[in-house]
């Protein structure tokens, strides 16, 4: 449940999400979009990201990194999110760049 508090004009402000939030919306994310094969992903909110952009996959790592000031914004979070777990996807069934798609079966991408 997301958590809340009041502004200095009294208004109620929604909370980025944590850590615990983030793993949540991915695992979510893994079921609905990629079926078949699952990379073990660990997902951070990082205030120091070590990558020039918003977020990034790190496959030596098998972690996706999200940058503190982009996760006050749920939406823009959620694709951020979403695009690397794209890569991730990509990267655990060896079409991310590694291997030409004209060399995948057809059948690897129904």
């Amino acid at each position: 449940m997301p958590s809340y508090h009041v502004d200095n004009d009294l208004n109620f402000v929604k909370d980025p999400p944590t850590n615990k939030d983030l793993s949540d919306i991915a695992n979510a994310y893994q079921k609905k979009y990629f079926p078949g094969p699952s990379p073990e992903l660990e997902t951070e909110i990082t205030p120091h990201p070590q990558f020039g952009g918003t977020a990034a996959y790190a496959p030596t790592e098998n972690e996706i990194f999200i940058a503190k000031g982009l996760s006050a914004f749920e939406k823009c979070t959620r694709i951020a999110l979403l695009h690397e777990m794209i890569h991730a996807n990509l990267h655990v069934r060896g079409l991310d760049g590694t291997r030409s798609m004209s060399t995948v079966p057809s059948s690897r991408l129904k």
